[in-house]
């Protein structure tokens, strides 16, 4: 027995691949495409940006990643953060916001009323903390007047909608409400007393 087969006429005006593709899936991937690089991306940037110090973000080459970061310093940040909240972190202020806003002010004198990182980590803290110093004392060298500067914060405490972020230099217990001094609390203490900036480990 012999198998009969018929030629396959192909169309001459079949749709090229790239048009059935727009009409497939092409749109949706191109939304996709514009969501991850206008919002995703630079909130997943900043993300890594406010964990990092000044010193990582201006390194040469730029490191993607923070030293010493734990998982628990990106949880708190994406679990607790609102979108619409703006997360300060040691660039922005050291060296964007102050010098900013020092000319656009009209060399209006600046006074930091708030700047911390939330994280497990305090190690992680004394180094945000030390690269935020250091950027206002170059600024401050190159003649801005910087009038004070405030960490945040004191104390662990109600920040976007729960108890988990851990911005304080001192922790506190829970049931208790003992508090629990971290050694930023005293490495940022002799800062403030002796006017020297120092790292414990730099």
């Amino acid at each position: 027995m012999t198998a009969m087969t018929q030629p396959v006429d192909v169309p001459e005006n079949r749709p090229s691949l790239w048009n059935r593709f727009l009409k497939a899936r092409g749109p949706v991937y191109c939304v996709l495409a514009v969501i991850g690089v206008v919002w995703i991306f630079p909130f997943v940037w900043m993300a890594l940006g406010s964990v990092k110090t000044q010193r990582e973000i201006l390194a040469i080459p730029p490191k993607l990643l923070p030293e010493h970061a734990t998982l628990e310093n990106f949880t708190q940040w994406f679990q607790e953060l609102n979108f619409g909240s703006y997360f300060t972190n040691s660039l922005i202020v050291a060296v964007i916001a102050v010098r900013h806003t020092w000319e656009v002010g009209g060399h209006t004198p600046v006074f930091v009323t708030e700047n911390g990182i939330a994280t497990a980590n305090d190690a992680r803290r004394i180094d945000y903390t030390y690269d935020a110093l250091a950027g206002l004392h170059d600024a401050m060298s190159d003649g801005i007047d910087v009038l004070g500067y405030l960490h945040w914060s004191l104390l662990d405490n109600y920040e976007w909608g729960s108890f988990r972020p851990t911005f304080g230099l001192i922790g506190w217990d829970k049931d208790t409400f003992e508090r629990h001094p971290r050694p930023s609390l005293e490495w940022l203490g002799n800062v403030s007393r002796s006017g020297v900036l120092s790292h414990p480990s730099r």
